[in-house]
């Protein structure tokens, strides 16, 4: 086993950790932070991969495709990210205020917003599921 502190201003523990290989990214409102953990004489060791200060992001999910991480930021009122697991480099940023919260997901090969509905729901068909 192995352990390292995560310092967070936040008094939630709301960070899931995304794997990339043998690098643990993941953030609390702070910078996102990736840690490389390997085993070393016989011990098990992390070291600092990189820091992106640029795209906190706190109570939302990233998720990972390839060697991209895609997510929601705390900035500006919201704004999607998407940042290179290899280097920690942000490769594009959202105009701001995209939504307080949201949420995205993948179908088929592409990252998707999901605006208040669910991912399968049709244009017209009822929320409730009640038939017309």
């Amino acid at each position: 086993m192995w352990e390292r502190p995560f310092v967070s201003g936040n008094f939630t523990n709301s960070a899931t950790p995304i794997l990339a290989g043998q690098t643990v990214i993941v953030s609390n409102g702070g910078p996102v932070t990736a840690v490389t953990v390997s085993r070393r004489d016989g011990k098990w060791t992390t070291e600092d991969a990189w820091t992106n200060a640029d795209q906190p992001y706190r109570l939302s999910n990233p998720v990972l495709i390839g060697d991209t991480l895609f997510g929601f930021s705390t900035r500006n009122s919201g704004q999607y990210f998407a940042v290179d697991v290899k280097t920690g480099k942000s490769l594009w940023t959202s105009e701001p205020r995209q939504a307080g919260q949201a949420a995205s997901a993948r179908r088929k090969s592409a990252v998707r917003r999901a605006a208040g509905r669910s991912p399968s729901a049709r244009r017209g068909a009822p929320r409730d599921g009640a038939a017309t």
